[in-house]
């Protein structure tokens, strides 16, 4: 302990206190290369794709789910998990019940 009463500990040379080694920690180095060319568009629709995917996935086992997406508007009651995804996939067929 130091003379104020705190703990000093020692870390191995090289190390920092979550154990990588400096130079880990360092940023990229600059370069004159811009980023590459995103389309947030594409990149939104993939994501939409993935979600209802999952989301038809994840529905198959919870009928409290099935009741959400319902009450959002989507007939997904009595589907596959393939109508399910497509229906998720467009626009709900008709207004949600809050």
């Amino acid at each position: 302990m130091t003379a104020a009463g705190a703990l000093t500990l020692r870390l191995p040379a090289g190390k920092t206190p979550a154990g990588k080694t400096p130079s880990s920690r360092m940023a990229a180095p600059m370069t004159d290369t811009p980023p590459p060319h995103r389309d947030p568009s594409a990149e939104l629709h993939t994501m939409n794709e993935r979600l209802a995917a999952w989301a038809a996935c994840a529905a198959e086992d919870s009928p409290p789910l099935i009741e959400r997406f319902e009450a959002m508007g989507y007939a997904v009651r009595g589907k596959s998990r393939e109508e399910v995804e497509a229906a998720l996939r467009s626009p709900p067929e008709r207004p949600g019940r809050g």
